[in-house]
């Protein structure tokens, strides 16, 4: 079960790694990411308990959960309801420990899926199609509200102006303008040397391709750990005064301590 969870992490975490990997491309590969397990999910747990019982005889092991004696529960006084979980099965308990994995699990990525969803979307004006299908208002009040998210890199009112502009040159210059991504009207400016005379467009765009999908730590080696915790261990000891008791003498004496 938890094995084909791991394939479809990993198949996602592999998508990240293409250049073409965008905010956008990661929002709509998270959204699927949560499909395929919320599939997974509306499967259920059965198939996956027969196949390790199958399993199980095969290797003479006993395919059984454990039985528990069931415990009273006594009720208290005004109680109107039974309190039932005591008599629910370890089958049935391990079965809704997945469930609960499973919608956690889900419920991470959508609000992940969600974030990069309401990021690109401050950004998403600035495609081909968008610019040539919305009109100047639209696109005016977009520049406007992402010029004053991004206002320590971006002149809003000249960010405006610049893609009023824009919007009717880029269609002469773009062979298929309604399947031109970000990254291809951001090579359009840069093929035709429009870097002088669009450089708020330019900057929006560059924020919105260099915008991280996910991060990555280069994993430490043993030796590297190992004398990381020397190094603490002894800085530790160092900064720290032991106070050392003479019981014969009562007294007590500040002391710096080993190293």
């Amino acid at each position: 079960m938890w094995s084909e969870v791991l394939v479809k992490l990993d198949c996602f975490n592999k998508s990240l790694q293409g250049k073409s990997a965008t905010i956008d491309v990661t929002s709509n590969l998270l959204s699927g990411l949560a499909k395929s397990i919320q599939y997974l999910s509306d499967e259920g747990v059965q198939k996956y308990t027969d196949k390790a019982k199958n399993v199980c005889d095969s290797m003479s092991i006993k395919s059984i959960f454990s039985i528990r004696r069931l415990r009273k529960v006594k009720r208290m006084a005004g109680e109107t309801t039974q309190d039932e979980a005591h008599l629910i099965c370890a089958e049935k308990s391990f079965k809704l420990e997945c469930f609960k994995v499973y919608d956690k699990l889900i419920s991470e990525i959508v609000t992940k899926s969600d974030i990069y969803h309401t990021i690109s979307s401050d950004f998403n004006f600035l495609s081909g199609k968008t610019l040539n299908e919305s009109s100047v208002s639209y696109l005016e009040k977009c520049a406007a509200d992402l010029g004053s998210k991004y206002n320590r890199d971006i002149d809003t009112l000249e960010f405006i102006n610049e893609v009023v502009t824009f919007k009717f040159q880029v269609k002469e210059l773009v062979e298929n303008i309604n399947t031109a991504s970000h990254l291809d009207i951001l090579k359009v400016i840069s093929k035709y040397g429009l870097r002088n005379a669009y450089p708020n467009i330019e900057i929006a765009l560059r924020i919105f391709m260099t915008m991280p999908t996910m991060s990555v730590a280069r994993p430490k080696s043993v030796s590297e750990v190992r004398n990381n915790t020397r190094t603490e261990v002894a800085s530790y000891r160092k900064s720290k005064k032991l106070k050392v008791v003479n019981r014969n003498r009562g007294l007590v004496m500040d002391s710096a301590g080993p190293s």
